[in-house]
């Protein structure tokens, strides 16, 4: 059996790749106004011990910026206090003691919704998961193989607001198509515009399919 060539892709357009490549290191991070008005927690007066100083919202905050960051309780209470600073925003940055503390009773903010009357637009997605265990010992004791065994997680994300509605996990011959079905059962909101993506060999194929109702019916435009 011959092995089959590597497909070579050539960069054409290369303003456009380089500032892609720039825009890898772009951070962006702001603080919303709910966020800073409801940074403290307000005073009450008649109770027992001493009052909570800052709200459920604030240590939140720090938490999640801790968990994107893969920092330690310290090195959060540091990256908040910095960026309070560059943000010229007159608040104090909760103590890494009181991170550990607040966070094993912590009542999670819940989340923002939206209304879906008109229908929202659906991107699904997918991306590779390699698979660990056996064979990653088997790499470093008989060295690499040609082979490697991957997964495919599907995402279904609404292209508003970026929330995960849908997610499938398949073998990595599944295409996105072939894991609709299953995505769509997860979905209760009613879908407008379902829109995904993939690269066949060095052609790039975009098929935009409306829905009407619950995949009633369907209309496709593709370009190659």
């Amino acid at each position: 059996m011959q092995n089959k060539k590597k497909i070579k892709y050539r960069i054409k357009n290369w303003s456009k790749y380089n500032e892609a490549l720039k825009q890898r290191g772009n951070l962006t991070i702001w603080f919303d106004k709910d966020i800073i008005n409801s940074w403290y927690k307000p005073k009450k007066t008649g109770g027992k011990g001493r009052p909570i100083l800052y709200s459920d919202l604030a240590i939140q905050c720090c938490l999640t910026l801790k968990m994107i960051y893969h920092l330690p309780l310290r090195a959060t209470q540091g990256l908040v206090q910095s960026l309070l600073k560059l943000l010229q925003i007159p608040l104090l940055a909760p103590d890494y003691s009181l991170l550990s503390i607040r966070q094993k009773n912590l009542i999670l903010a819940p989340l923002r919704t939206f209304d879906y009357k008109n229908g929202m637009h659906l991107v699904v997605d997918s991306t590779g998961l390699k698979l660990y265990g056996e064979g990653e010992w088997k790499v470093r004791k008989h060295g690499a193989d040609k082979r490697r065994t991957w997964l495919k997680v599907h995402l279904g994300i609404n292209e508003a607001n970026h929330d995960v509605k849908a997610v499938a996990l398949t073998t990595n011959d599944v295409h996105d198509s072939e894991a609709l079905p299953m995505m769509m059962e997860q979905i209760t909101d009613k879908v407008a515009l379902l829109n995904f993506k993939w690269v066949i060999y060095s052609y790039s194929v975009a098929i935009n399919v409306t829905i009407i109702g619950k995949m009633d019916v369907f209309s496709s435009s593709s370009s190659l």
